[in-house]
């Protein structure tokens, strides 16, 4: 418990590699520890580490007491990694558990636009706009998802809501480059990296029985 008090006020602070040390030294002397894998798991994906954060969230998953911030951030873990079918999967389980939660809705949204659903993900992430937990990071997404639709004066307007002017105005100019190239809505993890596109942003829920990050 001391270990955890400590490693969430180092992941307040944005000290996030070290509370990720912290927790991995009390891991050590406690491996079946189900709630320092959890939190190990969501500091590794907000690190960027999606292959850790999958293994660390898969251990720490407790079929007697499910958690939808695990699913979200499991789901989360496996879009990044393009394992979209295994990511809506747990989305959904997710949402099962927390229903119209935004953060789920978002990363539901994400998973299905890197699928090439983008009319599907812009209905979950207005759906989330409409929710009292949005955030500009769900605004910002939503700006990305009218982009790959070919809506770009929707997207600029969406983006400028969440950015500074001149990277929203940039993201819109590598959407509409990307929408000339490819002549189609959808785009895949890999062109959207070779665009140099806005990377899309997860919300992670937190751990349990904290409170949602905000902007």
């Amino acid at each position: 418990d001391a270990a955890l008090a400590h490693a969430r006020a180092l992941r307040a602070n944005n000290a996030k590699p070290e509370a990720l040390a912290v927790l991995d030294r009390a891991a050590a002397t406690k491996p079946g520890d189900r709630r320092l894998h959890l939190e190990r798991g969501l500091l590794a994906l907000e690190l960027g580490d999606a292959a850790t954060a999958e293994k660390l969230l898969r251990q720490a998953h407790d079929p007697k007491a499910p958690d939808w911030r695990l699913h979200s951030a499991l789901g989360a873990a496996l879009a990044s990694r393009g394992k979209q079918q295994e990511a809506q999967l747990q989305l959904a389980k997710a949402l099962a558990l927390a229903p119209d939660q935004p953060s789920v809705l978002n990363n539901l949204a994400l998973s299905y636009a890197l699928d090439g659903k983008v009319a599907e993900a812009e209905q979950l992430l207005r759906k989330a706009q409409r929710s009292a937990g949005r955030t500009s990071q769900m605004q910002e997404n939503l700006a990305l998802v009218l982009g790959l639709r070919g809506r770009y004066e929707e997207a600029r307007s969406a983006g400028q809501a969440a950015l500074p002017l001149a990277k929203a105005e940039q993201n819109v100019a590598y959407l509409r480059e990307l929408g000339q190239a490819r002549g189609d809505s959808a785009v895949g993890e890999s062109t959207r990296k070779a665009a140099s596109l806005p990377q899309p942003t997860y919300q992670l829920g937190g751990p349990p029985g904290q409170p949602q990050p905000r902007d």
